[in-house]
């Protein structure tokens, strides 16, 4: 390990506000390329000294800034007296120097030195750069798992659209690139996004009571605690945003279901206009 210098970490490096060191990544010669270089996400590294004391005094902010992190942002440390390499290459000259590499550019850091600086600084760097999640149509327990159960995921937006014989392939697309629109400005929130046609995913349209009310419909999902809140608003940008935020800061109240909904797998839509499926009927018989 990096030595503690002398017994000066706090009970393990745990220090203070609640961190783990364990959330630190290592980075050394051997590792610092396939790690960081060839990653797209947000390092914060910092090169150090053993016998540093400006080092140990970052210690314990460092360690729970990792673990405030952890899932968005890396928080890394090089032991710069072992690595020398790696801290000649970026122009290390003092300790402690702290850096940041996004997809393989390194930058300047210019954040504070307390946790929740550092915290909010890589916040910032971490929404620039995040990818907005991907709005899928559920079309298997695969997609649901994915997109509402995947590493940091706390909620799932279930976004029940109209069938395209409703709403035509033009009002389809609007919806999906509403949908589409929303995570994008959310997606600094644990959101996942789903969307499926009316009478796709008939056990979900039970368990979240939906369809009464009629197409389109968006129900909040909480996969990990089995509840789920339905939207009354309309289905528009502002609408769907002021749910939201309302439903994440604990204004609406949410109802329970024994289990998460069993998904139907079946082909994804192909952004055709669909076909009406007529009953041979032949039509003297209907007004007879």
């Amino acid at each position: 390990g990096s030595g503690s210098g002398g017994g000066g970490s706090s009970g393990g490096g745990g220090g203070g506000g609640g961190g783990s060191e364990d959330d630190v990544v290592v980075l050394t010669e051997s590792n610092f390329d396939s790690k960081v270089l060839q990653s797209k996400d947000v390092w914060l590294v910092e090169f150090y000294a053993p016998w540093c004391g400006h080092c140990k005094n970052l210690a314990p902010a460092w360690a729970e800034a990792a673990t405030k992190l952890k899932g968005k942002v890396h928080v890394a440390k090089v032991d710069a007296t072992v690595e020398q390499g790696l801290a000649s290459k970026y122009g290390v000259s003092g300790y402690p120097t702290i850096t940041v590499f996004q997809g393989g550019e390194k930058s300047d850091y210019n954040g504070g030195r307390s946790a929740s600086d550092i915290v909010s600084y890589a916040l910032d760097l971490y929404e620039a750069n995040a990818e907005p999640p991907e709005v899928k149509e559920l079309t298997s327990p695969t997609v649901f798992k994915e997109a509402c159960e995947g590493e940091g995921m706390q909620a799932c937006v279930f976004a029940f659209l109209p069938h395209v014989l409703d709403s035509g392939v033009e009002g389809r697309n609007q919806y999906i690139a509403t949908l589409q629109q929303l995570a994008e400005k959310h997606r600094r929130k644990p959101l996942g996004w789903v969307w499926m046609a009316a009478g796709e995913q008939d056990a979900a349209e039970a368990d979240f009571g939906v369809g009464g009310f009629g197409f389109p419909a968006v129900v909040l999902v909480k996969p990990s605690k089995n509840k789920y809140a339905t939207m009354k608003g309309s289905f528009s940008a502002d609408g769907i945003s002021d749910y939201l935020i309302a439903t994440m800061a604990g204004r609406t109240k949410f109802a329970d279901v024994k289990a998460m909904p069993a998904v139907r797998e079946h082909a994804p839509w192909d952004g055709s206009a669909g076909e009406l499926v007529v009953d041979e009927i032949p039509l003297d018989e209907l007004f007879d």
